[in-house]
């Protein structure tokens, strides 16, 4: 069994770091290029000969802690630092500041999820 993430995983926290970076850069998740429901399953089906996807329900993360959202922000730095021409702390306050708005206007932030596994045999 393999368990991994949709490329539009958490696409809201993306939307919201992409926001705060600016100049159209985009957030791509390093686990969605090398291995995600979307590409594990031809990965898998070349050592398996028989590969069953299946989907997680769609959830959604509900974010109601700012200080949570921004903590997360700011440990994903090793992975987008070197690819933005801001400081990664620019960008945690850009991000704590559009959640604020957004947690100000609708008490809450609704991230949906999409998550779910291979079985192979």
């Amino acid at each position: 069994m393999a368990i991994t993430n949709g490329q539009d995983n958490l696409a809201g926290i993306a939307a919201i770091v992409e926001e705060a970076v600016g100049n159209e850069w985009q957030m791509r998740q390093p686990a969605d290029q090398h291995f995600s429901l979307e590409n594990g399953g031809a990965q898998l089906s070349a050592v398996f000969s028989l590969v069953e996807r299946v989907d997680c329900p769609r959830s959604d993360l509900v974010v109601t802690d700012i200080g949570a959202f921004t903590g997360y922000v700011a440990s994903i730095a090793d992975h987008y630092q070197d690819q933005v021409n801001v400081p990664w702390s620019d960008v945690v306050e850009g991000a704590r500041a559009r959640c604020a708005d957004r947690l100000t206007t609708k008490g809450e932030l609704r991230i949906p999820t999409a998550v779910g596994a291979f079985i192979c045999r």
